[in-house]
């Protein structure tokens, strides 16, 4: 990989195990070396800019019983 060769992905697992972390990891798709779970994406617009936090509405529907 250093000499700008290919890397065989067949050969992920043992590399993550001789690194002792995942191949979720190896590939960027986690921060946590011990995860097998990728991170949550980040969503960025295409400029790069910070997404504005905007809370999930949580209000409830209008018109709805406990039976529907």
């Amino acid at each position: 990989m250093e000499n700008g060769h290919a890397l065989d992905l067949g050969l992920l697992p043992e590399l993550a195990e001789a690194l002792d972390c995942t191949v979720t990891y190896l590939l960027g798709l986690s921060s946590d070396p011990h995860s097998w779970r990728p991170d949550r994406p980040q969503l960025r617009p295409p400029n790069g800019a910070e997404v504005p936090h905007r809370p999930l509405r949580t209000e409830a529907r209008t018109g709805l019983t406990a039976n529907n």
